[in-house]
């Protein structure tokens, strides 16, 4: 007998799903096996929203994929989320990165060098000697982890030359994103080593064993955002530079993977437009820019799930800030979030293998929400 879906579902998690899969999730949902890529945003604390869905992947919910490995992806808090479900243990490596991102405190008057000294700690947090030592050689995953190795002039000490070296940038990039090759190139840090890989490059990219040695430099360097966190100079087995936040160079979706007709990519974030880079925000013709997503499905928390949320709305960076004298406010509704995520790690296990029907939507990459 047919299992039928809520109609509702989608008010709580919403599934996209590019052209050329679309008929196909519309016919049996989300099939693990068919999942290749499982790729997580540079969303900041906005994944406290979608956490449930996180939970289920820790759980097994993918584990019905076939003999080939699943490729773990992300940038900034998504290459940490990623991380965490591809150690020994996903589901108490998990907890441990939620602990340790929602305790991170920034003051007001600290350096950019002592804000890196926190997100160090808190990497640390979680990612135990021996998972950093399983990471490159993992049964089940492979891994690319993304972070921007900055020019001379914007990783120069020199806050002003970097300001101005940044405010140059959005400019250029307002004009046509050819420009930001001029300013910071994407570096993959990843253990792929099949000359058969889906991932392929991208312009003005460039490719880095990740390794046990700098697994840990590399998570720090994808989550410090420029300006705010210094950036970590000369990473192990990479080229000499500073490399800083990997939104930079991909924030929600900046890949071109080469996938076989029976395989997908899946994207788990917060829902809203595809932006490229963090400076594609800033700029307009987002149809333009957006990368391949044909053989996409994207899942995301839906409407009544965000408006049942801390005064309705998804956590952000601004929360630092809003409540850097009320830490403890802060960390009570980043909690809230996760806790009331926790629906989504059942109702994601119902979208498997599910035939979905009208419960899927056409993805476009500039949806609103």
């Amino acid at each position: 007998m047919k299992h039928v879906l809520s109609r509702s579902i989608p008010s709580l998690i919403r599934v996209r799903a590019g052209k050329d899969v679309l008929p196909r999730v519309r016919d049996t949902g989300i099939t693990p096996r068919t999942i290749r890529l499982v790729a997580g945003s540079a969303t900041g604390p906005r994944w406290c929203a979608f956490a449930g869905v996180d939970d289920a992947v820790a759980h097994g919910a993918l584990s019905g994929s076939d003999d080939r490995k699943i490729i773990l992806t992300g940038a900034s808090a998504g290459a940490w989320r990623m991380a965490a479900l591809s150690s020994y243990d996903p589901p108490g490596a998990l907890r441990a990165f939620r602990e340790a991102y929602i305790h991170m405190h920034f003051h007001a008057n600290e350096s950019p060098y002592d804000r890196r000294e926190t997100l160090y700690r808190a990497v640390r947090s979680f990612l135990s000697l021996e998972s950093a030592r399983l990471l490159p050689s993992h049964p089940q995953y492979e891994l690319c982890f993304h972070a921007a190795q900055l020019g001379s002039f914007l990783g120069n000490p020199n806050v002003a030359l970097s300001f101005t070296g940044f405010a140059a940038a959005m400019a250029a990039n307002f004009i046509s994103p050819r420009f930001q090759g001029l300013f910071w190139r994407g570096v993959a840090f990843e253990t792929l080593e099949s000359r058969h890989s889906p991932v392929r490059r991208l312009a003005n990219w460039t490719s880095v064993p990740l390794t046990e040695k700098n697994i840990i430099h590399v998570l720090v360097a994808s989550g410090a955002v420029p300006l705010k966190v210094a950036g970590v100079r000369n990473i192990p087995s990479a080229p000499r530079g500073v490399y800083c936040d990997g939104g930079l160079a991909d924030y929600i979706w900046n890949r071109e993977p080469f996938l076989q007709p029976d395989e997908t990519a899946l994207l788990l974030h917060h829902g809203g437009p595809l932006y490229p880079t963090w400076l594609d925000k800033k700029a307009g013709r987002l149809k333009s820019r957006l990368r391949n997503l044909s053989r996409l499905i994207t899942v995301s928390p839906g409407p009544e799930l965000i408006a049942s949320l801390p005064e309705g709305r998804l956590p952000d960076r601004q929360d630092w800030i809003r409540f850097a004298k009320a830490p403890g406010e802060r960390i009570r509704r980043w909690k809230a979030c996760i806790q009331r995520s926790s629906i989504l790690q059942d109702l994601f296990y119902e979208l498997m293998d599910t035939p979905l029907e009208t419960l899927v939507e056409r993805l476009t990459g500039m949806e609103r929400d």
